[in-house]
């Protein structure tokens, strides 16, 4: 009878109650990972001991945070480099401002006489005015899509840079062009340049910067574009009157400036910490890391940065093998690749997501909103 009465106190004690937590679990959600686990083993090398013996440190410390305009100040490379990236947009926005006064030069319309309403009549010159003015956009149009595959398979900075080469060379066409067939040749290339750029800057800009002012420095994208705009008006107002060609060959020649000073400045600007993990150079995107925040490679921070950008890389690897297969790494597959992708957008379940991103652009440039 002893044995029985003391046996269902036990069994009391050790009977589970519905509202109690699992004490296992809890334990288990607050106790580090299993010596000699994946996670154990990796946070071990990655990061210092203190970070393990006290995880809600961190975030305690992070959540008094400064202010958006302290954290910029702080990032004080990572700010050049993106205030450097962002000169793209100016291109872009210089080169939508320069022509639209062009257009109504005197000089500029002798020189081309299809853009003339007085010797190609009104509905002709409207034409091929509109048609001139348009040849930016569809060159940027193969510009976009070659900016994907040319940053993912060389580069952030190798994509930049080419666009800026596109961008000279289509400059030194419109500036040198002494007939109409070779001025709309040269925005078509000019166009390609800025279609590369306008999708290889901001990327290089987002990826290099922290999540708490990516945002903000993003915009900065969008000013110089508006920059470049006003700055074109300001340029070809001050040549308007000059009784020459130089009255809008130099315009046209200005905008080479900002886009030589892209390619020769590359050199100084650090390579994308994301692009790096997903070559699998690692110890390149940790040293990178460092340098962009300014701290040492030790420091916890970049450490649990670093992780966080590998384990990204390796989910796009993983989603990219179980979507296409085991495929070489060579140029022809990433090119393969990139088309694959591109068909997804129009796919079932992107479709409306597509359409909705196209749509904004679309009307943001129908109303002119850049204007």
């Amino acid at each position: 009878m002893s044995s029985q009465v003391n046996k269902q106190p036990a069994e009391e004690q050790t009977r589970e109650d519905p509202g109690s937590p699992n004490p296992s679990e809890s334990s288990s959600k607050l106790s580090s990972p299993l010596t000699g686990s994946p996670e154990q083993i990796v946070l071990s090398r990655l990061l210092p001991s203190t970070a393990l013996e006290h995880p809600l440190s961190a975030i305690n410390h992070g959540s008094s945070r400064p202010g958006l305009f302290k954290e910029i100040v702080h990032n004080k490379f990572v700010l050049g480099c993106a205030l450097f990236a962002s000169l793209g947009g100016i291109l872009f926005g210089y080169d939508q401002g320069v022509i639209s006064v062009t257009l109504v030069m005197h000089h500029f319309n002798s020189r081309f006489p299809q853009i003339d309403p007085a010797l190609s009549g009104v509905g002709v010159a409207s034409f091929w005015k509109g048609f001139l003015t348009a040849m930016i956009e569809l060159g940027a149009v193969l510009g976009v899509l070659l900016a994907g595959f040319i940053a993912d398979t060389y580069g952030r900075k190798s994509a930049i840079k080419t666009g800026s080469m596109f961008f000279i060379v289509g400059s030194i066409a419109q500036t040198c062009a002494y007939n109409f067939i070779t001025l709309l040749v040269g925005r078509f290339i000019g166009g390609i340049g800025i279609g590369i750029l306008s999708m290889a800057c901001p990327m290089y800009m987002s990826e290099i910067s922290p999540n708490n002012i990516r945002g903000a420095l993003l915009c900065l994208e969008e000013f110089n574009i508006v920059f470049g705009i006003v700055v074109a008006f300001w340029i070809t107002y001050a040549t308007r009157l000059i009784p020459s060609e130089v009255s809008w060959r130099l315009p046209f020649g200005l905008q080479l400036l900002p886009a030589v000073i892209i390619l020769l400045g590359l050199a100084l600007l650090p390579s994308s910490p994301s692009w790096l993990a997903s070559r699998r150079r690692h110890d390149e995107c940790l040293e990178t890391l460092a340098t962009l925040r300014q701290l040492p490679m030790d420091d916890q921070s970049v450490r649990q940065e670093w992780i966080d950008i590998r384990v990204e890389a390796d989910f796009h690897r993983e989603l990219n093998r179980t979507r296409f297969g085991e495929l070489p790494d060579t140029t022809w597959s990433l090119l393969k690749i990139e088309s694959l992708k591109w068909a997804d957008t129009f796919s079932k379940g992107c479709r409306r997501r597509t359409f909705v991103g196209v749509g904004l652009y679309f009307f943001q440039q129908f109303v002119r909103a850049h204007s």
